[in-house]
């Protein structure tokens, strides 16, 4: 369902978040809270350890205070010689550590070479891989192989694991030259422990392809543009705001897009637009011809969204030519996310995982590394190799560190300048016992000077967001020459599509944070969140906004002044509109529950505004979600704190949504009837025709003249009732739909007259798909086909991903389906349930699954396995989402199809599935889920020839539906099966009476599939003759019947409708067997039948009329 911002959270979090100050001219540094703690003080924050100048936005709540300068805090001191705090600096020589010295600034670039470029560090800057040839050998085979990859196409993935330092990179790394020399492209993106954009490594990596794409020649970037502009055409806007160079690369279109494009800021979800079209275009990418890896680094770190995002793209069958490589540690929970992701490739979704497993290096490999570096002899050479390997364990990382240490520091390896070679000491590698890399790694960086550690520091906790601005800010000093020689050692890489810094090596990332004692981290993680907030603009803020809440979050233990905490859960919600915007739900739930955590013992009654939007938003993203129990909780814990009924109504918007996920539309229904009265919008339940009359008459009068050009240049709706109102009814939309269908058009209705008098909003694109859907039902395809068309714009227009689900299901579903092609429409709303699911609107996902099987069906043209295998994928995409249980409604269609296809399977063996999903359909009131039962039991009988159990099948299905046939395309399906029931039926009654009330609702259905062939042939025309057919054989026009089964199986013929062609020819045989008692032409015919029947799949079918030949034979 839509996750709201509504004007009220939006006053409300204007009002709590601080008034941000431009930061003043950095003069004096000022240090960490941490360090204050070393002397003892109070690190807690409260309300008189900040003045009203540092929290503006507290003025008017609590904190009056006489205008004055701003004054630093009692924790933040104006100078670092406030603090007695010298760093011991270990002099080269000073092995007993009895020489202490500070650093000066002109030292630093020195100090700073242990840990970068001097002459060892220069010589193993490997061009080369040592022991990785295995490794090496299987990602170079298994590119080619997906590269030479045939359809139907194997998904797959690559994961590269091992400890950390172990050199995973660079073996992934080293696929690059083969990959470009093969004519491809290499995309990298790189997770973070500390990302603030779950979503920036898969960026990322599609910044790297278009990067590389500008650098090709003309013909190829032309090439390129053609494939994108057809895949992504109406998302390339959104898309090139997270994908900066695909505006180089596609300016032009571009420029043309934006110069006539309408932005509406309050519905504008571009950012999670551009993440569901990251598919499209990884399709129009990848190609056999020009192959593309996508490496994402340290998967490990990866929240569930991102890796949702992944999977999507490993198992579509659409992508070719693409090979994916995760990265990951091999020390993860079997419980993380990526555990998880893994286990679902495997074992869901059997895509072929290769585990290409990095451990650490053999001595043998160490010894040739120093070999093919530094110029010893074959003992020096052997004896070096054999110290760095006891103490290294073969780790790639450490051994390279303790090469280096040793030439630098422990006077172990030493440059001979007259025998030109390296001599390695080896009395003294035997006294060096308790050598240790790690830690001496560690002991090297807290031997440098504070401010350096302090750089290191506050880096280590910025992630892979670091830039130089975020460090001066968290530091409160400028830091410039010392984060340039960071820069320059290596130590920090940019990322160009992101404009920000990460540490090249994750170990050494986690050293530079250990320097932090443990119990300190939460002070030093509060200081940096706190300055961040404090000093960034407004703009900054928001760009970094998940990074300061995720500071604030390590050290929400120490925050205690209450009203402080009521602030950081106000920007929480700031924070999870922002993560659902790009349907990152589980990222916004997390941020969801760190402001709870924030909440006082009584906020109902200090924070009543803050509590009340917590509490509904939440709400809508648990419910995104799947947790059902902790909905509940929050909509009563609403219902029940909440001071009069307008503060109600979101709750019970939300409560309507989640009684119709869980089958209990009526009770939606009430309580959204209900709430229309509160603002003034009557609906009567008891749904008189002439009320429906001259309601639609009213909306046919108001669209009279108008174009669609000219709606949607209409104002935008700003009453706030009718805002309301408009929900409300977008909630009744489907409830009424599946459950109470009298209901439907006035709701459909009453949206259309909401929206013509009172403007457009992002809903009524909604209110026009019905409103099209309503005009097809009724026949006028035509007009219904132009309001079809205007939800499509209006949902486009206004950026409304959230509605495209349930504006897909009607356009596609009901009235599109009459005038566009099966694989057209099939994708659109395959496109449809993806949406859906993705964006929390579960229900339209099911309705568009729904659709998509029956057109299946209904067209004939799709072997049963076929359809088995779409409703897996269906099923698993539904689960993967947290909503397995919402996918039951279309579990019948499995059993049916698995059923049919068993050639051992009997048809008339079917009771005990069918019974239960029948009494469960029967029991939810849910209309689709009625019909797919009854519809597939009628199948099941009118093959095994049991018409009485077919027609008593049909009384239920009528008794159930408040109308038999709407005059959907896709109830032709239907429609042929009764008549044909009807038909058969009557030609074996005797009695006159009965005979004739068969026929003459026989001749019903095969009149309502008459206009329906005219619209759209391809679905109905064959169904049409066929019903055609068994008219005139009972009315005994023998030549004409024969004639009419004759063209019934030439037109399905045409379209490749297997299953009609069957259907057909068996219908033909009971004709010739019946009626003309030619038991040689009837044989023919359900031979052609079987003959047909195998080709769809459907063995248990084939072997009805098998059985029913061999009869025929035997009385022959």
């Amino acid at each position: 369902m839509k996750v709201l911002k509504t004007a009220e959270q939006q006053q409300l979090i204007l009002e709590l978040t601080w008034k941000q100050q431009n930061m003043a001219p950095i003069t004096q540094p000022q240090p960490f809270l941490s360090e204050l703690m070393m002397r003892g003080e109070s690190p807690s924050v409260s309300s008189r350890s900040l003045t009203a100048e540092q929290m503006p936005g507290l003025t008017d709540m609590e904190m009056q205070s006489p205008a004055s300068p701003q004054k630093s805090s009692p924790y933040l001191l104006k100078s670092v010689e406030d603090l007695d705090f010298q760093v011991p600096i270990m002099k080269r020589g000073d092995s007993d550590g009895s020489r202490v010295s500070r650093l000066s600034s002109t030292e630093i670039t020195s100090e700073m070479s242990s840990f970068g470029d001097s002459s060892m560090s220069s010589m193993l800057s490997l061009s080369r891989l040592y022991g990785r040839e295995k490794e090496e050998k299987i990602l170079r085979d298994k590119f080619d192989q997906i590269v030479h990859q045939k359809s139907p196409r194997q998904s797959s993935f690559v994961l590269i694991s091992g400890e950390s330092g172990s050199g995973k990179t660079r073996v992934g790394e080293s696929l690059r030259d083969h990959v470009i020399g093969a004519g491809g492209y290499f995309c990298r993106g790189k997770f973070d422990q500390h990302q603030d954009d779950p979503f920036a490594p898969l960026c990322a990596s599609f910044n790297a392809y278009v990067q590389q794409l500008l650098e090709e020649d003309e013909n190829t970037i032309k090439a390129a543009r053609r494939r994108i502009l057809a895949a992504v055409e109406q998302d390339l806007s959104s898309l090139s705001k997270v994908i900066p160079p695909l505006r180089r690369l596609m300016h032009a279109e571009l420029e043309r897009m934006d110069s006539g494009k309408i932005v509406c800021e309050q519905c504008n979800q571009e950012k999670g637009r551009s993440m569901f079209a990251l598919n499209k275009l990884m399709r129009a990418i990848c190609s056999p011809d020009r192959p593309l890896v996508m490496l994402l680094d340290d998967i490990q770190w990866a929240p569930r969204c991102p890796l949702q995002k992944l999977r999507a793209m490993v198992i579509d069958d659409m992508n070719e030519g693409i090979m994916f490589v995760g990265i990951s540690r091999n020390d993860v929970s079997s419980t993380s996310d990526v555990s998880n992701f893994l286990r679902e490739l495997e074992e869901r979704d059997n895509v072929d995982i290769t585990n290409v497993s990095v451990g650490n290096l053999r001595k043998g490999d160490i010894e040739e590394m120093i070999n093919d570096n530094l110029l010893m002899s074959d003992d020096q050479t052997k004896s070096l190799a054999s110290f760095v390997f006891d103490h290294s364990g073969g780790n790639p990382f450490f051994a390279v560190e303790t090469v280096r240490h040793l030439q630098q520091d422990s006077g172990l390896l030493q440059y001979d300048k007259f025998s030109k070679t390296w001599q390695c000491n080896e009395a003294l590698c035997k006294r060096m016992t308790d050598y240790c890399p790690k830690k001496l790694m560690e002991q090297r960086l807290r031997s440098l000077p504070r401010d350096i550690q302090k750089v290191l520091m506050a880096a280590s906790c910025l992630g892979s967001n670091i830039t130089l601005r975020l460090l001066e800010v968290a530091l409160q000093e400028s830091v410039d020459e010392r984060f340039q020689e960071l820069v320059k050692k290596g130590k920090l890489v940019y990322n160009e599509s992101r404009s920000v810094y990460s540490f090249r090596q994750n170990a050494f990332q986690s050293a530079c944070y250990g320097l932090i004692q443990k119990e300190l981290q939460p002070a030093f993680h509060l200081e940096i969140g706190l300055r961040l907030w404090k000093h960034l603009d407004q703009d900054e803020l928001q760009a970094n906004l998940f990074l300061v809440l995720n500071q604030l979050r390590e050290g929400e233990s120490l925050m205690l002044d209450q009203k402080i905490r009521y602030e950081v859960a106000a920007m929480c919600l700031g924070a999870a509109e922002k993560a659902a915007s790009r349907f990152s739900f589980p990222t916004a739930s997390s941020y969801l529950k760190f402001a709870f955590k924030l909440l006082g013992p009584d906020h109902w009654n200090e924070s009543y505004g803050l509590s009340l939007i917590l509490h509904n938003y939440a709400a809508e993203v648990e419910f995104a979600q799947g947790d059902s129990d902790r909905v509940d909780y929050l909509i009563d814990t609403v219902l029940t704190n909440a001071r009069d009924d307008n503060d109600k109504l979101r709750a019970y918007l939300t409560q309507i949504y989640v009684l119709g996920v869980r089958g209990k539309q009526d009770d939606a229904i009430d309580i959204g009837l209900n709430c229309l009265r509160l603002l003034d919008v009557n609906i009567t339940p008891k749904c008189r025709k002439m009320d429906l009359l001259l309601a639609a008459a009213a909306v046919k009068r108001r669209l009279r003249g108008k174009s669609n050009r000219r709606i949607k240049m209409s104002p935008h709706m700003q009453d706030s009732k009718s805002l309301a109102a408009m929900q409300i009814l977008n909630m009744l939309f489907l409830n009424t739909y599946v459950s109470r269908q009298e209901l439907f058009p006035f709701v459909v209705l009453k949206m259309m007259k909401l929206t013509l008098v009172h403007g457009t909003s992002a809903i009524s694109s909604v209110a026009f798909a019905g409103y099209g859907a309503l005009q097809c039902f009724s026949g006028r395809i035509e007009d219904g086909t132009r309001f079809g068309q205007l939800a499509l714009e209006l949902v486009d227009e206004w950026g409304a991903q959230s509605y495209q689900s349930r504006v897909k299901a009607f356009v596609w579903g009901s009235i599109f389906v009459h005038t566009r092609l099966a694989t057209e429409l099939l994708g659109q709303l395959k496109e449809g349930h993806r949406l859906g699911l993705q964006s929390g609107d579960t229900e339209f996902a099911m309705l568009n699954a729904y659709h998509h099987m029956m057109f299946m069906v209904n067209s004939g043209n799709f072997t049963c396995k076929r359809m088995i295998d779409e409703f897996n994928q269906f099923k698993d995409l539904t689960a993967l989402h947290g909503h397995a249980n919402h996918f039951n409604i279309l579990e019948p269609f499995r059993v049916a199809f698995e059923k049919i296809s068993d050639p051992s399977g009997d048809l008339t063996d079917h009771s005990e599935d069918f019974d239960r999903f029948l009494a469960a359909a029967i029991s939810s009131k849910n209309r689709l889920a009625l019909e797919v039962v009854i519809n597939t039991k009628i199948y099941f009988f009118f093959v095994a020839g049991d018409y009485k159990s077919a027609i008593d099948l049909i009384a239920v299905r009528n008794f159930h539906s408040a109308s038999k046939y709407r005059g959907s395309v896709f109830e032709v399906f239907s429609l042929l099966l009764d008549g044909l029931s009807f038909f058969s039926k009557a030609r074996i009654t005797n009695d006159v009476t009965s005979r004739k009330v068969l026929l003459r609702r026989a001749r019903e259905c095969m009149n309502h599939v008459k206009p329906l062939a005219k619209t759209n042939p391809e679905a109905s025309l064959s169904k049409y003759i066929l019903l055609q057919a068994e008219n005139a054989a009972s009315l005994d026009k023998m030549k004409l019947a024969e004639e009419k089964y004759d063209h019934a199986a030439g037109i399905a013929s045409r379209y490749g409708s297997k299953m009609e062609i069957a259907f057909a020819k068996q219908a033909a045989g009971e004709f010739f067997a019946t009626r003309i008692h030619d038991y040689e032409r009837a044989i023919r015919c359900f031979e052609d039948a079987c003959e047909a029947f195998q080709v769809w799949g459907a063995g248990a079918a084939v072997s009805n009329l098998v059985r029913r030949i061999d009869s025929l034979r035997k009385s022959n």
